[in-house]
């Protein structure tokens, strides 16, 4: 995962973002569903990997969903790393309540927000959870607020996504979920959110995704170093 893999080497800036998806929670236990699952025993295992690919990483921080699946996949998976920091704003979206109710359930509400037209979609679940919409600006918002504590900040002149920052080394690592990571990575490569964040950027569980940051001028953008990288988890345990 060399930032020279392209035949030259792309120079770096102070930031390195790591984004780790949580690992493998089934949604249906006992024929119901489960609202807050804990790991199964695939995403045990896929922590176990990514324990012993993040060995001997150091991270100068560490953050993570509140969510029950991202804290169990940071305990298992980064125990020798620093304690992290929980990051409300990098919950998953907040479905309505299908706790105890039929898989079908939520199969048919999430399958019929897909066939909704993009505007209408923003507003999927809204009545009776966190629409899609309020969803994305948590993300962002909650992020701009994190990486101004860094002193980093977007620049605002209209033009590509740049930011400035100050020139202090940083490796950050996140553990989160597929549609808060894929947020994020809109936000920091300047893409407009859609209401399919989800769909947009395909996050195996335990996957890494990391974005360093390249001069530009005075200034700094974010570049994809790698996508979803998950060579290191057997293919029997790989999931999505």
């Amino acid at each position: 995962m060399s930032s020279s893999h392209f035949g030259y080497d792309v120079p770096r800036g102070p930031l390195v973002v790591n984004l780790v998806r949580h690992g493998n929670a089934p949604w249906v236990r006992d024929g119901v569903t489960v609202d807050d699952p804990e790991l199964g025993q695939r995403g045990v295992d896929q922590c176990a990997a990514l324990a012993a690919e993040l060995s001997g990483a150091k991270f100068d921080l560490v953050v993570a969903s509140p969510v029950k699946r991202a804290r169990e996949t940071v305990a298992l998976a980064c125990g020798g790393l620093e304690t992290p920091a929980v990051e409300d704003w990098l919950a998953e979206m907040r479905y309505p309540v299908w706790q105890g109710q039929p898989p079908e359930l939520a199969a048919r509400a999430l399958a019929d927000a897909r066939t909704l037209p993009a505007e209408e979609r923003w507003n999927a679940f809204e009545e009776s959870g966190e629409g899609i919409r309020s969803f994305t600006d948590r993300v962002r918002s909650g992020l701009r607020r994190f990486l101004a504590g860094l002193d980093v900040r977007p620049v605002t002149d209209g033009g590509p996504a740049l930011w400035e920052m100050d020139g202090v080394e940083r490796q950050i690592l996140m553990v989160a979920h597929a549609g808060s990571i894929s947020t994020v990575l809109s936000m920091l490569l300047g893409f407009e959110p859609t209401p399919w964040e989800w769909e947009r950027f395909q996050i195996a569980h335990c996957s890494i995704t990391r974005l360093i940051t390249i001069p530009v001028g005075t200034r700094y953008a974010f570049s994809v170093e790698c996508l979803g990288y998950m060579e290191y988890i057997p293919e029997h345990l790989r999931s999505w």
